[in-house]
């Protein structure tokens, strides 16, 4: 059981530092191992790569049962095997300078225009800017016809998901295919498109929200393959995890990061980064918000394992005596969350449970997990309760986190307030991407003129 901060971060330092070293040995040996799922040790959501994440922390014991791993397994058959469709926009003529890629879904349509989520931008908004966006969905969609500076690519829609899927697995199995990037329809579609645009325009520069996923990795490969003298920006869109073991330096895996705060920076030096992979702006994506957004929120996370624990916790907070809360909750569901089934019946448990007082304000949040909301909350002057399940994961200590205050309220909740504002966050006003796109637009001109 841990029983002080001091316990955390001791824990923190030593699941960096095994990471770190087997980062460096086994990538060495492997020229795809940024390309493969378990590689990526996100510790937010239950994947792949979290179950090998804990078991290299765990010195390699196997932690995962026989089911995780065929599920796993499974999910890769479906991922290499799904097909999509694309649906091209793009001309020519246009000569593009620019290249974007990012994901966006039917709720970043607006007025039939995609707005997009992490750079806070009209995809129409600038001609000499190409979108190659990832559609995380497999639904229709309808488009404004002026789009000619976009290129879709979208599962194809199916009817029956389950007997889809049962299919491509059975079909798999039967003519013993391997599972390798070679195989994977995804990125054979990416490849051929990459290859199109770059050869047939002026790119400058290839930009892309960084988290860094395998896909991530392999497409600003290609694209430095294609064309070497494409300078690739990651654009670090959110904040930072607790302990950012994704975030982890090698040299085969370098990118040039777009950061909206200096701290970012710091911390990712920690983790091995350059002074040269760093190009710090305002942020696009995050603008000074109202209070009142945040105030008297609980905001639910990407993943969870159990929803019991979480109701239970948050039952403990709005009764516990020393916060006298005496007010009702919001709850706020994850944007990527809106049709799960576990999402939504913990927001109705937990309403069920809210005190029926609007009246009191509280300058507080409450968020659970792993979640960004943690510091743009900070950032814009509320403070914030957290509630976790994996301490040595989730909590956010002075290791990577020099301004934030933190102390523990009682076991798996904790008590944050910022001594420094502006560290993580610089927020940006309107057209933050616009302006950076011009300027490499003015730079693109230069070159070719």
């Amino acid at each position: 059981m841990i029983t002080s901060i001091n316990q955390i971060k001791f824990k923190q330092k030593k699941i960096i530092l095994r990471i770190k070293k087997y980062i460096n040995s086994e990538s060495r040996a492997d020229n795809e191992f940024f390309y493969k799922q378990q590689n990526y040790f996100i510790n937010w959501a239950e994947t792949e790569g979290k179950s090998k994440l804990t078991s290299i922390i765990n010195n390699n014991q196997v932690n995962f049962y026989l089911l995780d791993r065929l599920i796993y397994f499974f999910k890769k058959i479906i991922y290499q095997e799904q097909d999509y469709e694309v649906i091209d926009n793009s001309k020519i003529n246009l000569n593009y300078n620019n290249l974007v890629f990012s994901f966006f879904s039917k709720n970043d349509i607006i007025n039939s225009k995609i707005i997009d989520r992490f750079f806070s931008h009209n995809t129409l908004g600038d001609k000499k800017t190409l979108w190659i966006m990832l559609y995380q969905g497999d639904d229709k969609i309808r488009l404004n016809r002026n789009y000619n500076n976009i290129i879709i690519l979208k599962k194809k829609y199916i009817f029956n998901k389950k007997i889809y899927f049962l299919f491509l697995i059975f079909n798999f199995l039967v003519f013993f295919k391997k599972i390798n990037l070679q195989n994977n329809k995804l990125y054979s579609y990416i490849n051929s498109i990459l290859n199109k645009i770059i050869k047939n325009n002026k790119v400058i520069s290839f930009i892309y929200p960084f988290e860094p996923h395998p896909l991530q990795h392999y497409i600003k490969s290609l694209v430095n393959q294609i064309n070497p003298r494409i300078k690739c920006f990651g654009y670090l869109h959110t904040a930072l995890p607790a302990v950012p073991t994704e975030f982890i330096f090698s040299e085969f895996s370098s990118h040039n990061l777009i950061c909206h705060g200096n701290e970012n920076k710091i911390t990712l030096k920690k983790l091995g980064w350059k002074n040269k992979n760093f190009f710090i702006n305002k942020s696009f994506r995050y603008k000074k918000k109202n209070k009142n957004f945040f105030r008297n929120k609980i905001f639910l996370p990407y993943d969870f394992k159990n929803s019991l624990y979480i109701f239970d916790q948050v039952k403990k907070i709005i009764n516990h005596e020393d916060l006298n809360i005496n007010s009702s909750f919001e709850i706020v569901n994850h944007p990527f969350m809106s049709n799960s089934k576990k999402h939504l019946n913990l927001i109705k448990n937990l309403n069920e449970i809210m005190i029926e007082n609007k009246n009191k304000i509280n300058n507080f949040c409450v968020c659970v997990g792993s979640t960004a909301t943690v510091i743009e909350s900070l950032e814009n002057g509320v403070d914030v309760i957290h509630l976790v399940n994996e301490p040595c994961f989730e909590v956010y200590t002075s290791v990577f986190w020099r301004h934030l205050k933190t102390k523990i309220l009682e076991q798996n909740i904790f008590v944050y307030s910022l001594k420094k504002k502006n560290s993580y966050i610089n927020f940006g006003t309107n057209n933050e991407f616009l302006k950076f796109i011009k300027k490499l637009n003015i730079k693109a001109f230069q070159k070719y003129n």
